[in-house]
């Protein structure tokens, strides 16, 4: 007999199916390794959640964003570019507000989630928490 999905499994889902339902176009997602090799690449662990949601969506297709919020969320491939393109190697972005105006990500010697904008701002706890800010709009992202 086959085990319900997890919580997470559902989180993800839903958030796929809302982002669709918003036009976003989505990038299908990728395989545990290839998330694990862009850890080894930028230097950082993601969390669970994180690599969760990018084994359904490798992020926004194209850059696109979402309308509401005005946020693209980065593929894989995009967080390793902009990693490797930044000057601040202790700072590692998975989104970014209105064309690269500022990003979101993680830091390294730090736990928590940071916008990057004149200064960096702590914004939230967790991936998640960041994730549902963005679906609803919250004026913390901005």
């Amino acid at each position: 007999m086959q085990e319900p999905p997890s919580d997470k499994y559902n989180w993800v889902t839903a958030m796929r199916t809302l982002w669709l339902q918003r036009g976003i176009k989505l990038e299908p997602g990728v395989p545990l390794t290839e998330i694990e090799a862009t850890e080894l690449n930028v230097g950082i662990q993601f969390p669970s959640d994180m690599k969760e949601l990018y084994q359904v969506v490798n992020g926004f297709k194209d850059s696109d964003m979402d309308l509401s919020s005005m946020i693209s969320i980065w593929s894989i491939e995009r967080i390793r570019e902009e990693h490797l393109a930044s000057p601040d190697k202790n700072f590692v972005g998975f989104c970014d507000y209105l064309i690269n105006s500022h990003s979101i990500g993680f830091f390294k010697d730090r736990s928590g989630i940071y916008k990057s904008y004149d200064e960096f701002n702590p914004i939230a706890y967790s991936f998640t928490e960041v994730i549902e800010f963005i679906n609803n709009d919250d004026d913390i992202i901005l």
